[in-house]
């Protein structure tokens, strides 16, 4: 529990200040200002067609959308994705959607700038400091949190039991 503890203090202290590109900021503006479109502000899940050309996005998908209580529009969804880099990316955004969101929370394009990312995303340097301080000694794991849900047995993310303890800030 405290290498829990010690990921989530690491979490809880990071302050998104990467700007948003001109490119993404316009996406922003065009996807807050057509949030009546049924189709910017639905729901989505992991098994959603925009996500079939964009396997980190869907696996961000898969992690909020398993692991989480969280539910996202199209409009949140597109905002993330622009920022994901890699796999290990999706995982350090779900993670920190889920610490910093109310459980059963709907996630829009609007309440993800103004609440989450209100002075920009998570900066390289910012998602590489949560990758590192999330790495275990697999040997150690299996005590603390339970079983692993993915092969990379030295990720504390990849255990389900993290993702049970939610603080929301």
């Amino acid at each position: 529990m405290n290498t829990i503890n010690s990921f989530n203090k690491v979490v809880d202290d990071i302050r998104p200040e990467e700007p948003l590109s001109e490119e993404a900021m316009g996406i922003l503006m065009s996807i807050i200002l057509n949030g009546g479109d049924p189709k910017i502000s639905e729901v989505v899940t992991p098994d959603h067609e925009i996500l079939n050309d964009m396997p980190q996005a869907k696996a961000f998908m898969l992690r909020i959308h398993n692991l989480t209580d969280l539910k996202l529009t199209l409009g949140a969804v597109i905002m993330v994705a622009l920022h994901i880099e890699s796999f290990g990316d999706a995982t350090m955004y779900a993670y920190y959607l889920h610490r910093k969101c109310n459980p059963d929370t709907i996630v829009t394009a609007d309440n993800l700038s103004s609440d989450v990312f209100p002075w920009g995303m998570l900066s390289k340097t910012q998602r590489n400091k949560m990758w590192g301080a999330q790495k275990i000694d697999k040997d150690d794991a299996k005590e603390d949190i339970g079983n692993p849900i993915a092969m990379g047995h030295d990720n504390l993310l990849d255990y389900a039991g993290v993702w049970e303890s939610v603080i929301t800030i």
